[in-house]
């Protein structure tokens, strides 16, 4: 009897195994500042002088995603914006890729040909290849760091950082979208932010690199948080910056990003919804444009939709006007919009404020229809598949409102 209770508590005693990860994730970042002098990309007024110096280094960073079902990996840069030609260069064959600029004004510009030489400088294939280089090591550096993974998402407003450019108190877009990546111990692997207005602090009168605002919030963010931050902008294409003080732009640009990282920091900091079990899907459409207005531009392009954890993520491969984003994200709510996302086709205005010009018309390149039918599309693509998603949805995965304060 007393073998046989023996054989019993030994048996009790045996540890369970522990389940198998289910996700992982992992960040890395890279210094993309010029090595040589460039022009500067985004403001056409400069005439492709060359840079002066540089005032901030500016970063690529890579946020690696992975379960059974799925690979993707999110890059965002400091510059103005991405081309389809370099985002197909980095892709590792095995996984998907979503390529988004911060569209900061003050990065390195001579990385696009055709239409954009006006506001980017003479193309500069050396540089374009520098910059491949950068990024096909960061993308395989975040990859090479992942480990089991958890995540969290949270959203806010942080309203009177930007203002509607083409219309005095039109509508803007205040929220805060954040995603917050940690490993099993609690440990932060990255926090990624979506927040939506132009990298303009800085005006064409600066030839310095630098990150800007966006710049600025990463930095501030890093400074407040462990892990690696990153930086997604919106539908910005009608939406200026507005910093809350500062002496001079560099200053603006400072204080805008510390202001936008103490929101950011609070909202990341009580976060009660951390899951391991996550659901990632990544779903890209190769698609014909509508007819173009200029004979230069692409007549093709992609449009994507990256959903974890039920959450939408729109990926535009340009700058729509914030309308755009906000209908989409009345159709679906809790979504972020990815702007600058993949390629750049210039900007996208509803059919209403295409009729009444201004410098947003003279760069959109596909008439008055091309924001209803991008809308459109993005609407077919949110729908398409997402029902199935969501019965894997694990508990508690959705993004948490807070009080809107």
């Amino acid at each position: 009897m007393r073998s046989g209770l023996l054989v019993l508590l030994l048996g009790c005693s045996t540890p369970l195994p522990r389940p198998e990860p289910a996700f992982f994730a992992g960040a890395a970042a890279v210094d993309i500042t010029p090595t040589r002098e460039v022009p500067l990309g985004g403001y056409g007024g400069r005439k492709g002088a060359l840079m002066t110096g540089v005032h901030d280094p500016i970063y690529a960073k890579a946020l690696w995603l992975e379960t059974k079902e799925a690979r993707v990996c999110l890059v965002t840069t400091d510059l103005i914006g991405s081309t389809l030609e370099i985002r197909d260069a980095i892709k590792p064959p095995d996984a998907d890729l979503v390529l988004a600029g911060s569209h900061n004004h003050s990065g390195p510009g001579a990385l696009a040909k055709g239409v954009w030489v006006f506001a980017m400088g003479n193309y500069d294939a050396a540089l374009r290849d520098e910059l491949i280089g950068k990024l096909r090591g960061v993308v395989s550096e975040a990859r090479a760091r992942k480990r089991p993974a958890r995540i969290s998402f949270a959203r806010g407003d942080m309203p009177g950082l930007s203002r509607n450019r083409r219309h005095e108190g039109g509508p803007t877009d205040p929220e805060v979208n954040v995603l917050r990546v940690e490993d099993e111990l609690s440990r932060p692997i990255a926090i990624l932010t979506n927040y939506t207005a132009h990298g303009t602090v800085l005006s064409e009168r600066n030839f310095q690199v630098s990150g800007d605002w966006p710049g600025a919030f990463q930095r501030s963010l890093e400074a407040r948080s462990p892990g690696i931050a990153l930086y997604t902008n919106g539908a910005e294409g009608d939406i200026a910056p507005q910093s809350p003080s500062g002496r001079d732009p560099f200053e603006r640009c400072q204080a805008m990003g510390e202001a936008l990282a103490s929101r950011v920091e609070k909202l990341a900091g009580v976060l009660d919804n951390t899951t391991g079990r996550v659901t990632l899907a990544y779903v890209e459409r190769g698609v014909v444009l509508p007819t173009p207005t200029l004979p230069l531009v692409p007549g093709k392009s992609v449009l994507g939709l990256l959903e974890l954890n039920g959450v939408r993520m729109f990926c535009f491969p340009g700058e729509p006007c914030v309308e755009l984003g906000l209908e989409l994200k009345r159709r679906f709510p809790g979504s972020w919009i990815l702007g600058l996302a993949n390629d750049h086709l210039g900007y996208f205005l509803t059919e209403a404020e295409y009729e009444k010009g201004g410098y947003e018309r003279s760069v959109s390149f596909y008439g008055p229809k091309m924001g209803p039918w991008l809308v459109r599309r993005f609407t077919e693509l949110g729908e398409r598949g997402h029902a199935e998603n969501r019965a894997r949805e694990p508990e508690g995965g959705r993004g948490k409102d807070d009080d809107r304060r």
